[in-house]
């Protein structure tokens, strides 16, 4: 027995591959392939989802420079018709302005006419003499006392203001005499 004890002794000492072992190591394999086949196919995966997700990427890129096109052109159109409605706007300003500027001196030309009129009705007409123009000088019946003449007519001409003729008597030196005219009162001025 003791040289059979020794023939054991050197089978222990080096592994013997076992069945077990065989098997175990054809499982880890197999394993190890299928783990090896789910990494690929997920890394293929990956890389069609990234391939998709870059298409994806690609297309609102598209998308959104087509929008941004739009949007500038719209933002174009919308601000050259702003400007023209500006322009219009400022243009129908300048002719209120001018009709209101218009209506306020036709209110004050109004004024001074109707002050004029009532002025003509309440003084005694015997107070006027017509004014009578003769070779370019005024001929009056009060010239000699250097007044005035008042042409008592009124007169509506061309839908024109209504005005009463008020013609100064020639002084002597007729180039330092002026008419001076304030809210429908003449006088005369002196320079």
């Amino acid at each position: 027995m003791s040289g059979g004890s020794m023939h054991q002794a050197p089978a222990s000492s080096a592994p013997l591959a076992s069945p077990d072992y065989y098997e175990r190591v054809g499982h880890l394999q197999h394993g190890l392939r299928d783990s090896e086949k789910k990494r690929l196919d997920l890394e293929k995966k990956l890389c069609e989802y990234n391939q998709s997700d870059i298409c994806r990427v690609k297309l609102k890129y598209v998308k959104l420079k087509k929008y941004l096109k739009e949007i500038c052109e719209s933002e174009k159109k919308a601000r050259t018709r702003n400007q023209e409605y500006l322009k219009r706007f400022e243009c129908a300003k300048a002719h209120v302005g001018h009709f209101t500027t218009n209506i306020e001196k036709l209110q004050e030309l109004k004024v001074a006419v109707q002050a004029r009129i009532n002025l003509g009705t309440t003084v005694s007409k015997g107070l006027y003499q017509p004014a009578t123009m003769f070779m370019g000088r005024q001929m009056s019946a009060v010239s000699s006392l250097g007044a005035f003449s008042i042409d008592s007519v009124t007169y509506y001409k061309w839908g024109r203001t209504l005005y009463t003729a008020c013609l100064p008597i020639p002084p002597r030196h007729p180039q330092n005499f002026q008419l001076r005219c304030d809210a429908g009162h003449f006088s005369p001025q002196s320079s």
